[in-house]
């Protein structure tokens, strides 16, 4: 008669005695096979609980802190940009203080049509041209600054003209022409009559309290 081992009792049919037996005895004493398998059974749960409780949130930091590293990365590129956005702004702001404060200096306190007046008729004789008519304008107030407004007719050739505006632009005192129209007289086929607004400006006058206070 074949003798049949416990082990392959209890594998080949669970449900028997031979399994309870089998599990009431103690591991060390099984066969291989079951010792075996058990011991795989045990190991694939730990690896699985390891891997659920330990690996997967491990996991989410990781995740989690390489997303971080890339933000303080941008934010870093962004804010180093901005810094040499500033120098630049810095370098602008600079050029335009001393621009402002170039154009400030050409201010005179105490400027008046008729002073004004004497040294553009001394500019239009020297470049040949004939002062025909001068009106002087009302000043234009505004929180900075006086215009000073001046109505000129002179008479000339379109060269002299030309050399003229550019004594004016050229000229240490700030002045703008504007409203420039030229027509021919009939008298002469190279003279040419020019109507023209030149302003000119002037700091505008402190108030009564600053000077009281100063």
């Amino acid at each position: 008669m074949i003798s049949i081992p416990e082990w392959a009792q209890a594998f080949a049919s669970p449900g028997t005695l031979s399994l309870r037996d089998l599990i009431q005895r103690h591991p060390a004493s099984w066969h291989w096979l079951p010792r075996t398998s058990l011991n795989a059974i045990i190991f694939l749960l730990s690896l699985l609980m390891g891997w659920y409780f330990l690996l997967i949130p491990a996991q989410h930091v990781i995740n989690d802190q390489q997303q971080d590293e890339a933000q303080l990365k941008l934010d870093y590129r962004n804010k180093l940009q901005r810094t040499s956005d500033l120098d630049q702004l810095r370098v602008e702001q600079e050029e335009l203080r001393q621009r402002i404060g170039w154009y400030h200096q050409q201010f005179s306190d105490h400027d008046d049509p008729g002073l004004l007046l004497g040294e553009i008729a001394a500019i239009a004789t020297q470049h040949q041209l004939t002062l025909e008519m001068a009106r002087p304008a009302a000043p234009v107030n505004t929180p900075y600054y006086q215009l000073l407004p001046l109505q000129l007719r002179l008479l000339g050739r379109y060269h002299d003209i030309g050399h003229f505006a550019a004594a004016l632009a050229a000229s240490p005192r700030l002045f703008v022409l504007g409203k420039l129209q030229l027509n021919s007289t009939g008298e002469a086929k190279d003279l040419l009559q020019l109507e023209t607004s030149i302003l000119s400006f002037r700091r505008a006058a402190a108030p009564a309290s600053t000077k009281a206070g100063s």
